[in-house]
């Protein structure tokens, strides 16, 4: 009997339907399955995708001496810098100002393979820490400032080679406490 299986399926999915109707609350009896109680307009929610990507270094240019140093404003997080329109041996420069006694710790890391970048810390023409590991691996160095005055401090990122893989960018993580 074709028609009977029929029918059962029929049945069956309206009960699905009519218990769904009801937990979903647009039908107030379940034999009322022509009467709405309210329309229900469709919407689009979207929920917030919270990403934790570092911001921009301050890295306009020109900032390729120390004399266009850009204070670095992200100290206690990661920025992303770019060296993507400069040459081969050019630089990006930020300035960083401490306290005496009061110490930092840089970090520079994501770039693509085929890029080296040095990073190199100065008071004023002088350096004083640096990191000059080779190829695409991350750079650290840390320094305290033992001048007993507050100081401001260059932070260099300087090409040896870029990559090209793509595009020439690098992440700056800075603390200090």
């Amino acid at each position: 009997m074709p028609n009977l299986r029929s029918r059962m399926a029929t049945l069956s999915i309206a009960a699905a339907l009519i218990g769904c109707f009801q937990l979903c609350g647009w039908w107030s009896h379940p034999t009322a399955l022509a009467t709405p109680i309210q329309n229900v307009a469709t919407t689009t929610t979207y929920l917030p995708l919270v990403l934790n990507l570092p911001v921009s270094c301050n890295d306009s240019e020109d900032n390729d001496i120390p004399a266009q140093a850009k204070q670095l404003i992200t100290v206690g997080r990661e920025c992303i810098g770019s060296l993507e329109d400069d040459p081969v041996g050019e630089d990006d420069y930020y300035s960083v100002t401490l306290n005496p006694g009061q110490s930092i710790t840089i970090d520079l890391a994501g770039m693509l393979d085929g890029a080296d970048y040095d990073l190199l810390l100065y008071r004023e023409t002088v350096l004083v820490a640096s990191s000059n590991e080779q190829g695409s691996a991350s750079e650290h160095l840390s320094y305290t400032n033992t001048s007993g005055v507050t100081t401001t401090y260059l932070i260099r990122i300087n090409i040896f080679a870029k990559s090209t893989a793509g595009i020439n960018t690098y992440i700056l993580k800075t603390s200090s406490p």
